[in-house]
C-alpha cells in the first residue's frame, strides 16, 4: 500500500502559519497535539532520539528511503490522482532496485517486523 502519498500533506496551514507570527512558538506538547512533530521526547534527549530514528531509517533499503522521500516532496503540489500515480512510479523503481530482493529475503525471516532489523 502506499506510504507515502497517502499520508497527511505535510504543510502548515494558514491558521497555524498565524499562531507562529503572532507567538512565535509552540511548546512541544502543542505542536504534537497540532500534528507537526510525530513524538515529543524528554528534555535533554533530543539528539539521541533523532539519532535513533536515523539508525532505523538507515536501517531500510536506501533506494526505496529515496524513492519514497522524491514521492513525498514531489506530491506535494499534486493532485490525488497526480501524487498517486507519482508514487506507484517511485514504488516500480524501488522494486527494480537490486538490494530490494536481499531485503525481501530478510523480511521473509523475521527483520524489518515490529522495528527489528534482526532476524
Amino acid at each position: 500500500s502506499p506510504r507515502t502519498a497517502l499520508n497527511p500533506v505535510i504543510s502548515v496551514g494558514q491558521q497555524i502559519a498565524r499562531l507562529f507570527e503572532l507567538h512565535g512558538a509552540v511548546s512541544a506538547s502543542e505542536a504534537h497535539a497540532m500534528g507537526l512533530v510525530t513524538r515529543v521526547v524528554p528534555d535533554g534527549t533530543a539528539r539521541a532520539a533523532a539519532e535513533a530514528l536515523a539508525r532505523s531509517i538507515a536501517a531500510f533499503p536506501w533506494t526505496c528511503v529515496l524513492e519514497d522521500r522524491a514521492s513525498v516532496y514531489e506530491g506535494l503540489d499534486r493532485d490525488f490522482e497526480a501524487a498517486m500515480q507519482n508514487e506507484l512510479e517511485h514504488g516500480l523503481r524501488s522494486l527494480a532496485a537490486p538490494e530490494l530482493q536481499e531485503a525481501v529475503q530478510r523480511f521473509v525471516r523475521g527483520a524489518g517486523r515490529g522495528g527489528s532489523f534482526s532476524g
